[in-house]
């Protein structure tokens, strides 16, 4: 009986003694301290992962913002080398401008022909009226106007001009000429050329016959806005 007593007293002890190894052993795996601790833990490392990432783009930030400055900096300095070469430009045109009006004056205040481009523009007055001849009767014409009874004939230097036609200047350097009577050569066609009519005329002659404006507008191939602008004109 003694054996038995003793072997039961040791199972109950052992049996205590695992329960409370167990109960601690559970305590700690399900501990609310552990897992506000592991929380805690967790949470820091993230705050730093942030701040670490934060601060990463701040650097980044501030990076760009100075080569912003700096490419601002720069326009800065392209727009006023710029705007300096645009004050030179405006200068030199005006300064252009100024010497163009002096020469045009100048050129203005000295245009007198000189005796040579008379002469040239007599001659060239001359050439373009190849349908006038100097004739004899014409020089007797003229001294009669002036009162002279004498007349004669010196040896004059005509001016002949391509086609032939003859130019004489008399003493006081006036040119004389008779006019000959032309013969018109007039022909006739069965089919003379008729002018060619404007737009307005055409789209007047439509409307008159009764054509509407979006008729007349695709008949001679122009826009609405054209014909009625056409009419109102007309009418």
């Amino acid at each position: 009986m003694i054996g038995i007593s003793v072997l039961a007293f040791f199972l109950i002890v052992l049996n205590i003694v695992f329960w409370f190894v167990f109960l601690r052993k559970f305590k700690k795996l399900f501990s609310t301290d552990d897992i506000l601790y592991s929380t805690r833990a967790e949470v820091t490392r993230m705050i730093e992962d942030i701040n670490r990432i934060t601060a990463r783009d701040i650097d980044l930030i501030e990076s760009k913002l100075k080569q912003l400055k700096a490419a601002a900096a720069d326009a800065d300095r392209h727009i006023s080398v710029a705007k300096s070469e645009l004050d030179k430009k405006a200068k030199s045109w005006e300064l252009q401008k100024t010497i163009s009006q002096a020469s045009i004056i100048a050129g203005n205040t000295n245009s007198r022909p000189s005796p040579t481009q008379r002469t040239e523009s007599l001659t060239d007055s001359m050439r373009a009226q190849d349908v006038y001849s100097i004739t004899h009767e014409g020089k007797m014409a003229l001294h009669e106007q002036q009162g002279t009874l004498d007349f004669e004939e010196e040896e004059e230097h005509p001016l002949v001009s391509k086609t032939g036609t003859k130019f004489m200047i008399d003493d006081q350097g006036s040119t004389v000429a008779s006019i000959p009577k032309l013969g018109l050569n007039v022909t006739y066609t069965d089919n003379p050329v008729k002018p060619k009519k404007s737009s307005s005329q055409k789209v007047k002659e439509l409307y008159e016959k009764g054509y509407s404006v979006d008729e007349i507008a695709k008949e001679l191939s122009m826009t609405v806005t054209e014909v009625q602008f056409a009419i109102d004109m007309d009418f």
